[in-house]
């Protein structure tokens, strides 16, 4: 069998040679394309670029109805799913309640799809034509009676339906096999595939129909992952088979960090938009009247302006800042366990302003906390723990850690929250990205689902591209002369 990412290799179309993972790989029958003519036009209607590993996989999504794609955590499988959905169909997005909003933004990269969001059981509804539903998967109904024909079903964190008797996974399996049976797709997402035991792997396939077109009996999967019968059950213990492998890459497209770095910046940006309480929401209802009232524009606004206004309106917004870290809490713990969960012996670092996020995480186990007026002696302990691997994870108020500190053992870090100043949180952010630092890293935001607290987070992009236009701008690429 030849694989799909087998290079370098001949085009298929002029004969140029395409080296590692630069190449793009066309529908049945399968040919290995180069570059130039492997190229199409781009769905986005934005400056939104492909990196040539994501056209690999855009490509390999729409050759075929079914498949898993299985890219590590921060490779972009969202984007790989917008490009290769046909804009003439109507899609479903299933994922973790905390994805939603992300999946929402996306989708407004392309001019020929609109989001949907169901923002509750009750709210359901089935996608139309040139339209992408998401929903999480509590919200699935128990059957897909009304799935349009030509559906792409997309399975997001696909991982959430390992369980074979969870109802999530059941409905999961019947949305899937409606969608495939009436002329759709079901396409699979996840970085870890195999999340605990084999078992989690074989119902995977299952729920994506995948079966048959690996290993067709589960008593040859469970041959070929080391599995064998116990007096409680199965027990896997055995080697696993070298043709495993073999076998997933007829229906898994998997690629790691380490076989893309070379495509990737080194600097990675995700927002997630999460919910919040309807209480939390009326404190930023009303810092947003009371700014408003007070004559205060959010568009022009320092940390400086708005304690000059004083009074009410900065004690509401400073209030509603506060709120706004403390609801986002649920869904940060979700982050940290998926994080976890797909990235084993990984650490984690989470940033924040406020100490209700902080202490939420700093619990943990695994977990430290840097806060407040931190010893030196206690910084340089927690830094060294970190460094050696010794801490899952570690949670820093951005007052206290955004300088004096080195952490480049992690190549991740969540905001839960903004300082006002930019020059702050880059400093943040450059614990983990300097001098020592290997890999390409991945910051997340957390961006509470209301004007405000969106209001906040463009405000301060808009000030860090100032800056980035000022007085990085001014950088010096090259010695001076010396005279």
């Amino acid at each position: 069998m030849t694989l799909l990412n087998d290079y370098p290799g001949a085009c298929g179309e002029c004969g140029a040679v395409v080296p590692a993972l630069t190449g793009v790989v066309s529908g049945p029958p399968w040919r290995l394309l180069c570059a130039g003519c492997g190229t199409e036009p781009n769905p986005f209607n934005r400056d939104v670029e492909l990196y040539p590993y994501q056209v690999l996989g855009t490509r390999w999504l729409r050759s075929r109805r079914r498949g898993l794609l299985g890219d590590q955590q921060g490779l972009g499988k969202t984007v790989q799913v917008l490009a290769a959905l046909p804009g003439d169909r109507p899609a479903l997005v299933v994922c973790p309640k905390v994805a939603k909003g992300v999946w929402a933004r996306h989708v407004e990269w392309r001019d020929d799809l609109q989001a949907r969001v169901i923002k509750s059981r009750r709210g359901w509804r089935m996608p139309d034509q040139g339209e992408v539903v998401v929903a999480n998967y509590e919200q699935l109904p128990e059957r897909p009676d009304g799935l349009p024909p030509e559906t792409t079903v997309v399975l997001d964190e696909a991982h959430y339906a390992k369980n074979p008797s969870a109802r999530r996974t059941l409905r999961a399996r019947r949305f899937c096999r409606h969608a495939l049976k009436h002329g759709g797709a079901a396409w699979g997402l996840t970085g870890t595939p195999l999340k605990n035991l084999p078992p989690d792997l074989w119902t995977l396939l299952d729920v994506l129909d995948l079966r048959d077109q690996t290993w067709g009996r589960v008593d040859d999967y469970r041959r070929d992952m080391g599995g064998r019968k116990g007096a409680w059950g199965w027990v896997w213990d055995g080697p696993v088979s070298p043709r495993v492998p073999e076998v997933l890459q007829r229906v898994m497209l998997r690629r790691e960090k380490r076989d893309v770095l070379a495509s990737l910046p080194p600097k990675r940006r995700e927002d997630l938009v999460v919910d919040i309480d309807s209480a939390t929401a009326r404190a930023a209802d009303e810092a947003l009247s009371l700014l408003a009232k007070a004559g205060v524009c959010l568009e022009e606004a320092t940390r400086e302006a708005l304690a000059a206004v004083g009074g009410a309106p900065f004690e509401a917004l400073s209030r509603a800042r506060a709120m706004l870290a403390a609801a986002k809490v649920p869904a940060l713990l979700e982050v940290v366990r998926d994080h976890a969960v797909q990235n084993p012996g990984e650490p984690l670092l989470v940033w924040s302003c406020y100490l209700a996020p902080i202490d939420a995480i700093s619990h943990l186990d695994g977990w430290a906390a840097l806060k407040g007026a931190v010893s030196v002696k206690r910084r340089t302990a927690l830094e060294d723990a970190l460094q050696a691997g010794e801490l899952a994870g570690l949670a820093l108020t951005i007052p206290a850690g955004h300088t004096a500190i080195t952490l480049t053992r992690a190549e991740r870090a969540v905001f839960v929250d903004l300082d006002f100043s930019p020059s702050t949180n880059e400093q943040a952010e450059d614990r983990i990205h300097r001098i020592g630092q290997t890999r390409s890293v991945l910051y997340t935001r957390l961006v509470a689902d209301h004007a405000l607290d969106r209001r906040l987070f463009e405000l301060l992009d808009a000030k860090h591209a100032r800056t980035e236009a000022a007085i990085s701008a001014a950088r010096i690429l090259t010695h001076p002369t010396q005279e």
